[in-house]
């Protein structure tokens, strides 16, 4: 019978790290990242996983859709100590653009070394209100259920769309709404038919990033929660589109901007990723430009 993926990446995988510095409307964060994503791509650990369960170590990225997702959250007006639980949390940004608002989190991913990294994060921060859990979204913890699931770039994949449509459908309240931030790949008309096909409604907003020296990346917002329920969040939430997003600006060797929303016809879906090639090849052409 299958069972959870539950991955530590070896830290003979993580040879060196570096410091970036990342503002967010009016909040500045200090992240530890691993150095160099290729130190993970050639560790033979991450083949072996890759052989495994095709991981990818896509958690050592500060990825445009986590800047998105956090400055999103920023523009609105939360419930006080709302319970926030973020899955494929990575680095940690949008969790901690959470905790800044006054929110609990729940950090989630399945590798336990971003747990570690998101964790030092908070702390570096100045945050201590947050948890962390080792979670393979495939399989939805029994004893789990929060007002807010928040996820930034998950359905990179087509695999992924099914179980991350069922997580959310167990794991929210029922008032409560998951926040999932994508940067337009290949899979959201399917996304958006597993939603529906699982009584999920959703409004989207789109958003955009511009990374440095690079291209603007485009990206959905969507706002996603059970079809049937009155949501707690609309009195106490304004919409956070209703003007244009603040910059978010970032320092050490990346920089990082919020645009204006796009039109439609601008919009320039990213390739869905996939194997360890592929994966240097768009990693490059995101950075590089």
């Amino acid at each position: 019978m299958p069972s959870p993926f539950l991955y530590t990446t070896p830290t003979d995988a993580l040879p060196s790290l570096q410091q970036r510095t990342v503002t967010v409307r009016d909040r500045t964060f200090h992240l530890t990242l691993p150095g160099n994503i290729d130190d993970l791509l050639d560790h033979p650990a991450t083949h072996d996983a890759f052989e495994t369960d095709e991981y990818m170590p896509y958690w050592a990225e500060l990825w445009p859709s986590a800047l998105m997702l956090a400055s999103a959250l920023m523009a609105a007006a939360w419930p006080a100590d709302m319970l926030a639980l973020e899955i494929g949390c990575g680095l940690g940004l949008s969790g901690m653009a959470a905790l800044s608002l006054g929110m609990r989190v729940i950090f989630s991913d399945y590798d336990a070394t971003a747990l570690q990294f998101a964790a030092q994060n908070a702390q570096t921060n100045g945050f201590s209100n947050f948890e962390t859990r080792q979670i393979d979204w495939r399989y939805p913890p029994a004893n789990l259920q929060v007002p807010l699931i928040l996820a930034a770039d998950v359905i990179y994949e087509a695999r992924h769309i099914a179980p991350l449509v069922d997580l959310i459908a167990k794991l929210l309240l029922p008032a409560g709404e998951c926040w999932l931030v994508d940067p337009n790949r290949n899979h959201a008309d399917a996304f958006r038919t597993a939603l529906s096909n699982q009584s999920l409604c959703f409004t989207t907003m789109q958003q955009q990033a511009k990374l440095p020296n690079g291209p603007t990346v485009e990206g959905t917002l969507y706002r996603v929660r059970l079809a049937k329920a009155q949501t707690l969040l609309t009195a106490s939430l304004p919409e956070p589109w209703s003007a244009l997003p603040a910059p978010v600006r970032g320092h050490s060797e990346r920089k990082y901007a919020i645009a204006p929303p796009p039109s439609p016809a601008a919009a320039q879906p990213l390739a869905p990723l996939a194997p360890l090639e592929r994966h240097r090849q768009a990693d490059a052409a995101v950075h590089q430009g």
